[in-house]
């Protein structure tokens, strides 16, 4: 039986663009870049009632959200210089931490009612679970009371050590 040359080459050109390599194709790159996360975690843009990571790559100007970084323990007061792994997901993935630095430096808090609960004349909570110290309790009522007018920012700034509660020192 003859086979023409143009029904060969229709009958093998599938099997030329098949992988016989077994490995599915060449798997996607996986990307390490460093990062600097922030001290402090500021509402999310994309969902105001959570606390976001702070983080700035290499070269960026302004420090922007972040979704959690996989196996990075955050904790208010500390500035972590990191390399993160993207996953296929686009998940960050905590590669090294390249340097720990304690950063007491007061930053702008923004609050919103359902940032917080109040827990006594001097203390509230954030929606992440960390306690917020107000330097007076005068400080602390008019916080709550511009929840009524809709926000509130305020100076904050880390404790000491790991688990201090923030300091809220003054309303901006």
């Amino acid at each position: 039986m003859r086979v023409s040359a143009l029904a060969f080459a229709l009958l093998t050109t599938p099997l030329a663009a098949c992988d016989t390599s077994g490995g599915g194709g060449s798997p996607p790159e996986e990307t390490l870049a460093p990062l600097t996360v922030a001290h402090y975690r500021l509402p999310c843009a994309s969902e105001p009632r959570q606390l976001c990571l702070q983080v700035q790559g290499e070269g960026e100007g302004a420090f922007h959200d972040s979704s959690e970084i996989e196996g990075f323990d955050f904790i208010w007061g500390r500035q972590a210089r990191i390399v993160v792994r993207t996953l296929d997901s686009g998940a960050l993935m905590l590669e090294d931490v390249v340097s720990d630095t304690l950063d007491r430096d007061a930053f702008e808090l923004p609050l919103t009612a359902g940032d917080f609960t109040v827990v006594n004349a001097t203390t509230l909570r954030l929606v992440d679970g960390t306690e917020a110290t107000c330097a007076t309790e005068d400080l602390c009522r008019i916080i709550v009371a511009r929840m009524g007018q809709g926000a509130a920012v305020v100076r904050a700034r880390a404790g000491a050590s790991a688990g201090d509660p923030l300091s809220l020192f003054r309303l901006m």
